[in-house]
């Protein structure tokens, strides 16, 4: 049973879904890639911050973990939103699927999770890049500690890489496969990676180098 929920962990919602990859990540050769969300023209902004809340019942350290290797991989710069603004990203734990429609529903229950980038800001940048300014994770406390610890991390990994704007992938190898995550290293996979950079190409702006 516990691998039947793990294989639905980042079920993803939403018009936009599997897309087509972006080519900078697909064209590398003999690499792997991860599937972009949607439209490929569309980011979170590297030069501002990524505003974020954390709710409900959690595993300490988890999220927090998580957060920093998207981080790192991105060059996104997450930060607490100050209480009593919006955030830009929510993450709500769930004590068990019946407090939540998706969770309650998705596959009968079994989803551990549900993430996705929700709104694009209204106008584009100094660049003419647009951006996320909305995003969402929704887990269930409950089947995420079904996972060891390090995998509770890679799970979580797995959703904000949903939330960031990335896909599924069918190579096992990759953080952002469509599959069972039990056992998995909290390290994303060179298909990851590749991605990520076809998403957060490098720009004057960053703040964190490259991992």
């Amino acid at each position: 049973m516990r691998k039947v929920a793990a294989l639905l962990v980042g079920l993803l919602l939403g018009a936009g879904g599997i897309t087509i990859p972006s080519p900078a990540a697909a064209h590398r050769a003999g690499e792997p890639y991860t599937l972009l969300w949607g439209d490929t023209s569309v980011n979170w902004n590297t030069c501002g911050t990524v505003t974020y809340s954390i709710t409900g019942p959690t595993v300490p350290g988890v999220t927090e973990n998580a957060l920093f290797q998207v981080a790192a991989v991105t060059r996104l710069r997450f930060v607490p939103a100050t209480p009593g603004t919006t955030p830009m990203l929510r993450i709500t734990f769930h004590p068990d699927a019946s407090t939540d429609e998706w969770l309650r529903i998705l596959n009968g229950g079994l989803v551990v999770a549900y993430a996705r980038p929700i709104r694009v800001g209204r106008w584009p940048d100094s660049a003419g890049q647009r951006h996320w300014v909305r995003g969402e994770v929704v887990v269930n406390y409950m089947k995420l500690t079904w996972f060891d610890p390090a995998a509770q991390i890679t799970v979580m990994m797995h959703e904000l890489g949903h939330a960031v704007g990335l896909g599924h992938t069918d190579d096992p190898a990759q953080i952002m496969w469509n599959g069972v995550l039990t056992g998995r290293a909290p390290v994303w996979g060179a298909g990851d990676v590749a991605g990520f950079r076809a998403l957060y190409p490098k720009r004057s702006c960053s703040r964190l180098p490259w991992r």
